[in-house]
């Protein structure tokens, strides 16, 4: 791969000519895209528009045959390593939670939620009773407070909100905004609804392309793009 990156400060960064691919298959094709400091950037599109790779790239993901040109960067700074920036979804719980770890993981919950005490609650009740009866989207509640709970100037949220009933997802939309107070905040989701509740900046992938971006509402009541206005009526 050659993306690059480099810290813009304050104003966040700036993804320029970016392609990529995979061996011969083309997937990214020319992505120019702002990633400001202080807003939610949300990255929609129907599967197969490369929404995965992109996210791949910037969490530097190790793929099979990924190849990329282009750059993530910012207007006159020293490159920096994005790894040490950057936080991404953690992996899934995997081992038994032995009480310690059960402690860690309330303690974080009042951290990371304390402005949404029933956040907080919810998740420490659902931490006192046996995993084997948890659903998928209150393991990946956890996953999304860990990941919230690290310190970082990007974040990276690759459908934090897949099967949440909807009472959470007012709970996703806050901290993301939380977050974003100081830093970038990257969201990839299918969810339209949850789109317009969280993010403050849509773009609209197709196919490898970004055919629109710009502030949400406008993205949503006003797009000019074919391939945007069918995707957001349709979904396709």
């Amino acid at each position: 791969m050659s993306l690059s990156c480099a810290l813009e400060g304050e104003s966040g960064y700036a993804i320029e000519a970016l392609h990529a691919g995979y061996g011969d298959l083309p997937v990214l094709e020319g992505i120019d895209l702002s990633l400001p400091v202080g807003q939610v950037t949300a990255i929609v599109g129907p599967g197969g528009s490369g929404k995965t790779t992109l996210v791949r790239l910037i969490s530097r993901e190790p793929a099979p045959g990924l190849w990329s040109t282009g750059a993530l960067l910012p207007a006159g700074s020293a490159p920096v390593v994005l790894h040490q920036l950057l936080a991404t979804e953690v992996e899934p719980l995997s081992s038994p939670l032995d009480p310690m770890r059960i402690r860690e993981l309330e303690r974080l919950a009042r951290v990371v939620w304390k402005n949404q005490p029933d956040a907080a609650n919810e998740l420490v009740e659902q931490l006192g009773a046996p995993r084997s009866t948890w659903q998928r989207w209150q393991h990946q509640l956890i996953r999304f407070t860990e990941t919230c709970g690290q310190l970082a100037t990007i974040y990276v949220f690759d459908e934090p909100d897949t099967d949440a009933p909807s009472r959470i997802l007012p709970w996703l939309a806050a901290k993301l905004r939380e977050l974003a107070r100081g830093s970038v905040v990257l969201l990839v989701t299918h969810n339209l609804l949850f789109t317009r509740l969280a993010a403050d900046r849509v773009a609209v992938l197709v196919e490898g392309r970004l055919v629109e971006s710009g502030r949400t509402e406008q993205i949503f009541t006003r797009p000019g793009h074919p391939r945007a206005q069918r995707y957001l009526r349709m979904g396709s």
